[in-house]
């Protein structure tokens, strides 16, 4: 955002510089014609035409800041609108919260909730808005699409796809609320950009169901916009990783192809309608 804004300052300065360089140049280069015969018609005008152009352009580019400007306020205040208790702030997802696996806490009997799974088997392509959705699209920057963006109406309750335990749970800048889980097969599921956690999931300022185990269907959270999807429609990004070396989230995975190893039947004889 800094360099777009620098680029057109840039662009400013160099018009601004164009326009002085005319003031300061054509009443010489006219000082001659005038002595020698009046100026035709359109010799008259073209200075002044050159001028109101740049003028113009001038113009634009400041209107075009002020834009950029009011756009960056904008998500400022949205972004601090939705700052988290700092208690929920998690570290990067990339970076483990401590060098210890989560111990494990006895089960609790929890509410349920249809899985991503259902809704997809449910819905089929009308959970997908577009291409753009799916696993490796492209992004800005150079990035590719690193889930799988399941859209539902805002507060649709989402229940675990399979039984594992709650890794964590907390808020990261751009997942907004999210929950995380791994399974027994070595993998992890994120929900991302959830409008919050069940009812019981933070108790005192503090996430007490870290190490709880889950079963299928276990209530985790419910559709949201948080984080960077502020202003887009409500939906979940899923996200698959396998477990490196050190046992924390690594590689990521395709999640269509996780749903398709639990119901191929159910699942992708949707998709493959898109």
């Amino acid at each position: 955002m800094a360099d777009k804004f620098a680029e057109l300052r840039r662009r400013l300065e160099e018009i601004r510089a164009i326009r002085q360089r005319l003031q300061d140049t054509s009443p010489t280069q006219q000082e001659p014609i005038r002595e020698a015969a009046a100026p035709s018609a359109s010799a008259a005008t073209a200075p002044s035409s050159t001028v109101s152009r740049i003028e113009e352009l001038q113009r634009r580019l400041q209107e075009a800041i002020e834009r950029r400007r009011q756009r960056v306020a904008q998500r400022t205040t949205q972004r601090q609108a939705t700052t988290p208790p700092s208690f929920l702030v998690a570290p990067p997802l990339g970076v483990p919260a401590s060098t210890q696996q989560p111990a494990v806490q006895p089960a609790l009997q929890e509410p349920t909730a249809p899985t991503l799974l259902d809704y997809a088997a449910q819905y089929g392509p009308a959970i997908y808005k577009s291409n753009m959705d799916f696993f490796g699209a492209p992004r800005e920057g150079g990035r590719i699409h690193k889930g799988l963006d399941i859209h539902l109406p805002e507060g649709t309750p989402i229940g675990a796809i399979k039984e594992g335990i709650v890794h964590h749970y907390g808020f990261d800048k751009d997942l907004g609320y999210y929950v995380r889980i791994k399974h027994p097969d070595g993998t992890f599921t994120t929900y991302g950009h959830l409008k919050g956690f069940p009812e019981g999931w933070i108790q005192n300022n503090t996430p007490v169901k870290i190490g709880t185990p889950v079963q299928r269907g276990t209530l985790i959270g419910y559709v949201g916009t948080t984080g960077n999807a502020q202003g887009l429609d409500p939906h979940v990004h899923f996200i698959v990783r396998r477990a490196g070396k050190d046992g924390f989230p690594s590689e990521y995975l395709n999640p269509i192809n996780v749903f398709a190893e639990l119901s191929p039947q159910a699942l992708m004889a949707k998709v493959s309608q898109r």
